[in-house]
């Protein structure tokens, strides 16, 4: 019985190491995925990661960086393949969500994007990301005022995202609402003095509410800071009509 014990822990020990070598294996394909993946050489990053996961079937985060090298090639369908897979072994990972709602607003698929985004706001009340990106899908629908809520509960999570301020500017501006729209182009640029975009887009705040000088002003910054300004565009603008009682 004794010599029986031994061998049973001498097993028990072989498959131990066995195990261990395994999992080790797949954490270096892994690792060397993560490496190419830095270097943005994607199609031996998913080689690396397939093999790590070839290791270890539920190793969900070679799935979901699998997902993301996908994603880099414009391989969307597979993305998503991979983000369900990484999904199905981890379900309340907010993160894996907010990637598969990104890649289906590459799709154009805002409407699942959105419910993605949702639930990853479910798991984590504060993720700000999720709040931005699903701004984003909401402001690709159309739905200027849904994308005004998420935008401001994005930068009130990180108030030092100029990005926000930015995005929440050209919803108020779809919404014909300039003088908010200059307030947050402006907070952005208080941000990022050199959002050359920022200055670009108050600029036609400015001119939509007539204010020429200041138009001018905000088109020859963006100009400085590199941005390629269209004045024809500009002056091709239909404005609102003067409000009574208001100059020029």
């Amino acid at each position: 019985m004794r010599n029986s014990k031994i061998v049973f822990a001498g097993i028990f020990l072989c498959l131990a190491a066995i195990s261990s070598v395994y999992a080790q294996s797949a954490i270096d394909y892994y690792n060397r995925g993560w490496d190419y993946h830095d270097q943005d050489n994607y199609t031996q990053a998913i080689a690396e990661y397939t093999k790590a996961i070839e290791i270890n079937p539920n190793y969900v985060e070679a799935y979901f960086n699998r997902g993301l090298a996908y994603s880099e090639q414009s391989n969307y369908s597979q993305a998503i393949a991979d983000y369900n897979k990484a999904i199905e072994i981890d379900p309340n990972d907010a993160g894996i969500y907010n990637n598969r709602g990104f890649t289906y607003c590459k799709q154009h698929n805002y409407s699942q994007a959105i419910a993605d985004y949702t639930k990853a706001i479910e798991i984590n009340p504060n993720y700000d990301k999720a709040y931005y990106n699903r701004a984003a899908a909401y402001y690709a629908k159309g739905n200027y005022s849904q994308a005004i809520v998420d935008y401001t509960k994005a930068f009130a999570l990180n108030p030092g995202n100029e990005y926000s301020y930015y995005h929440r500017g050209l919803a108020y501006y779809n919404q014909g609402n300039y003088t908010q729209a200059i307030a947050d182009f402006t907070k952005a640029i208080e941000i990022n003095p050199k959002y050359a975009e920022a200055y670009y887009q108050r600029g036609f705040a400015h001119y939509m509410r007539r204010d020429d000088e200041s138009a001018m002003q905000d088109m020859h910054k963006a100009e400085e800071l590199g941005y390629l300004v269209n004045y024809e565009y500009l002056k091709g603008l239909k404005r609102p009509p003067l409000t009574p009682g208001k100059k020029k």
